[in-house]
């Protein structure tokens, strides 16, 4: 069962080039979330791929094909070894996480002033989510080859670092066929070598430490064969055995709030471990952009989010301060400490504020809603004259006094109850808004669905009535100030010059209501801003008496500027700051440093 992890002297040398164009991959900006597009593309993958990965679960294709490993690292007396989790997103935020793994050492300063010196890791765990928005061959190329075979080209030595990996759900959108292409075949990735056979894994570390991944597919539960791997795997344990358990969810964090058990064989496997073994000292978890660390004192446990690898920053603000979990011993309070945020809750409110720029930072997605308030008015305005009405005649004629809104609502209400194209559209449109309104997974199902009924439903209400009193002004004021003819040309391109503009600010400004006063849209308050900034890390050290501390790296700014560096040694990174500020510079401590003793 037991194997030593795969070796080779050193990985194979690839030659500089003086050019970007040669080394193999693009350098990619922060993904346009909002792009419409590119809003379709994703969500008819992630249809076909629930669909599908119920029916082709790949993790059982690996059981049948592949014998899975234990990875040991026992023959060390101390260990250094890292988590990232959320890398493939952007250039200057995945390149400056990994160039700061890459780095021999670096020295952090934690809030108090104390500076700690830190080493790379004998091997990095990449928590979930390695690529956005959706896996494929040139995704994983870009956004994790790239980067990181940059930072790392080379290493000299008989110990090259070590590289494994935990798949999210964007990295199940291809039913993990790059993933298991990259990660699961003994690849180099500069430096990095890859070790697994399979998608999840356990790492036995020196002094009775253990670090166990597992994956859960595209939420669903622990697959047959992964279990009977895990509990093969706690064969080999020893009674006192500590365990850090990696998932690629903080299924604590919606679980506990919402009295559902998403994941009931995580809970399972972790009741067997404290029920034969040992004990679980730390949860840990990417997929929210954010280091936030709940902590139980009476047990000693953490759990802890750290998804800061590189993709578009998540908001801290509207984290629970407390949350309740259902463990082997009982259900525990886990409480947040105000100092274990990353970044703060007053920095994320003030970040969530991008989003009153919204027209300008995804102009993609105004312009489509200036298209559609001027294709739904072309819709209306036809169906009116088959009806002998003249919607836009009628709209021209309003006016601006205290009933105009009335008489403008009047107006579009007739069309539609004898159009049902119209009725259609306008139909599809609210629809659109309540699948678009996002509550926190924390949120039970009924109040759930209750909040995106209603809050998606005033969203589309507010659009509504801003292209129809839009169209009304705009056909008042053609007519009746510059003379010119109903619904000529002019009036078509204000309405979508104008449209673009105030449904793109109307759509931020309910992002960012919603996010700071409500439990909604924590995700697109957030991702439409595409913030490059405040990442981290996590550097783990287990010394020679078996003593676990764990350095949690946060970055504030990443830096945006970088310049090929065609003439360094085989081992120097193939892109350096055209600053020339150190890498070390970049990082510091969120937290003071988390220490677990032996005999805790």
């Amino acid at each position: 069962m037991s194997e030593k992890t795969s070796e080779k002297s050193q990985p194979p040398a690839i030659p500089r080039s003086d050019s970007e164009a040669d080394l193999g991959f693009v350098r990619a900006p922060m993904e346009r979330w909002f792009h419409p597009l590119r809003l379709f593309e994703i969500a008819g993958r992630v249809i076909v791929s629930m669909v599908f990965g119920s029916y082709a679960d790949q993790r059982e294709t690996q059981a049948a094909f592949k014998r899975s490993s234990r990875h040991s690292y026992t023959d060390k007396d101390e260990i250094w070894f890292d988590y990232t989790a959320d890398l493939g997103d952007g250039w200057n935020s995945g390149y400056t996480v990994a160039k700061l793994l890459a780095e021999p050492k670096i020295a952090v300063t934690d809030p108090s002033g104390q500076t700690w010196s830190t080493e790379r890791g004998r091997f990095l765990v990449m928590g979930g989510d390695q690529a956005y928005p959706l896996a494929s061959r040139d995704c994983y190329r870009n956004k994790v080859e790239g980067p990181y075979r940059s930072a790392l080209p080379w290493v000299e030595g008989d110990q090259p670092p070590h590289l494994y990996a935990l798949p999210g759900n964007h990295d199940w959108y291809d039913g993990l066929t790059s993933f298991m292409r990259l990660f699961c075949q003994n690849r180099w990735i500069g430096g990095w070598k890859t070790q697994q056979l399979v998608s999840y894994f356990a790492i036995q570390l020196p002094h009775n430490w253990w670090l166990f991944a597992v994956d859960i597919q595209l939420g669903a539960d622990i697959d047959k064969p992964q279990l009977d791997y895990f509990d093969s795997v706690l064969n080999q344990m020893q009674p006192g055995d500590r365990v850090i358990f990696a998932t690629a969810i903080p299924s604590w964090i919606g679980d506990s709030l919402s009295g559902r058990h998403d994941h009931e064989n995580i809970a399972f496997l972790e009741k067997r471990i404290e029920s034969q073994c040992g004990k679980v000292y730390i949860n840990l978890a990417g997929d929210l952009h954010h280091y936030a660390r709940y902590s139980n004192a009476e047990s000693g446990k953490h759990k802890i989010t750290a998804g800061g690898g590189g993709a578009f920053m998540h908001g801290t603000h509207i984290l629970p301060c407390e949350i309740t979990v259902a463990e082997s011993s009982g259900t525990h309070n886990y409480k947040l400490d105000e100092t274990a945020v990353f970044p703060s809750r007053k920095e994320s409110r003030a970040l969530v504020k991008g989003n009153l720029l919204f027209a300008f930072r995804n102009w993609e997605m105004a312009l489509f809603l200036g298209f559609f308030y001027s294709f739904t008015n072309w819709v209306a305005q036809s169906a009116s004259l088959s009806l002998n009405m003249n919607l836009f005649e009628r709209l021209s004629q309003v006016g601006f006094s205290g009933s105009a809104l009335c008489e403008i609502a009047k107006a579009y209400l007739q069309v539609l109850a004898y159009s049902p194209a119209a009725a259609f559209l306008i139909a599809s449109y609210f629809a659109a808004f309540i699948l678009f309104c996002d509550p926190l997974p924390e949120m039970n199902k009924r109040q759930a669905l209750l909040k995106k009924i209603v809050g998606g439903s005033i969203h589309g209400l507010c659009h509504l009535l801003l292209f129809a009193g839009l169209s009304s002004i705009l056909l008042n004021f053609n007519l009746n100030y510059f003379n010119m003819p109903i619904g000529n040309l002019a009036f078509w391109s204000e309405m979508l010059v104008l449209g673009s503009l105030l449904g793109g600010t109307l759509m931020g400004v309910y992002l960012y209501i919603t996010n700071v006063f409500t439990l909604l849209n924590g995700e697109a308050g957030f991702s439409s801003n595409r913030i490059q900034d405040y990442k981290n890390f996590l550097r783990f050290h287990i010394n020679s008496k078996g003593e676990l501390t764990l350095y949690p790296m946060g970055i504030r700014k990443v830096e945006k500027s970088w310049q090929l560096n065609s003439k360094g040694a085989p081992g120097d990174s193939w892109f350096v700051s055209k600053s020339g500020k150190p890498m070390a510079s970049y990082a510091h401590l969120i937290e003071a440093p988390l220490k677990i003793h032996p005999k805790q």
